[in-house]
């Protein structure tokens, strides 16, 4: 299961390098940047739900 997870990560990581045009600093701000607004995201639907 874990090298399943690392898997989905490093495609991730790919990804997002691929979008940021090779610049892992960038890349790895933007994937914190969507972790960050998931985050709230879940944060707030928490509240919603109880």
């Amino acid at each position: 299961m874990k090298a399943l997870e690392r898997g989905a990560e490093e495609k991730r990581f790919q990804n997002t390098l691929l979008q940021a045009g090779g610049d892992e600093r960038q890349a790895k701000r933007m994937i914190a940047a969507q972790d960050a607004e998931q985050a709230a995201r879940e944060q707030q639907r928490q509240g919603v739900m109880s």
